[in-house]
């Protein structure tokens, strides 16, 4: 009779196997360690897991997935409009409670609780005004995404050059 694996081995099977199927990994979907050893204890099997795991949420093998949709499943949505953009701006900005829920508001750098990189849409584009494109948790974080973004499309430079 073969022993089963301990909880480590189990679990970085499970890992492997989910990845190989899904795409992603228990702890991707929000499963905790707690909820994985409760299922090690019914003695599944790692491959029996990651399939039920799957099935149960319904997701998509990977294998079924073209990878241009795959690619286009991880791509950030303002990616596909970035020719839309014709600059970038960075704002401190603070999360408050609005009749519709949280919302972020510009603010003083001092109130930041959190710094967001904005695109400007084109002027006479379909769209109008700016665009959030990522929040980051400092100025720093903002900044080095603002000046990558403009190192790698230079026309997000705008007319000042770039400067926040």
């Amino acid at each position: 009779m073969t022993r089963p694996p301990t909880f480590p081995k189990w679990k970085k099977a499970v890992d492997r196997e989910s990845l190989r199927l899904w795409g992603i990994t228990p702890e991707d979907g929000g499963w905790s360690e707690e909820d994985l050893r409760n299922h090690y204890r019914t003695g599944a099997s790692p491959e029996e897991f990651a399939y039920w795991y799957g099935e149960k949420y319904d997701l998509r093998r990977v294998d079924t997935i073209s990878p241009i949709a795959a690619a286009k499943a991880l791509t950030p949505w303002w990616m596909e409009k970035i020719r839309d953009f014709d600059a970038l701006e960075l704002q401190p900005c603070a999360v408050i409670d609005a009749a519709c829920g949280k919302i972020e508001e510009p603010c003083a750098p001092e109130d930041a609780q959190l710094w967001t990189v904005y695109g400007h849409y084109r002027p006479g584009g379909e769209m109008g005004g700016v665009d959030a494109l990522e929040d980051f948790a400092t100025e720093a974080e903002a900044q080095k995404f603002h000046d990558l973004l403009i190192a790698v499309y230079p026309h997000l430079a705008g007319e000042d050059g770039g400067a926040k």
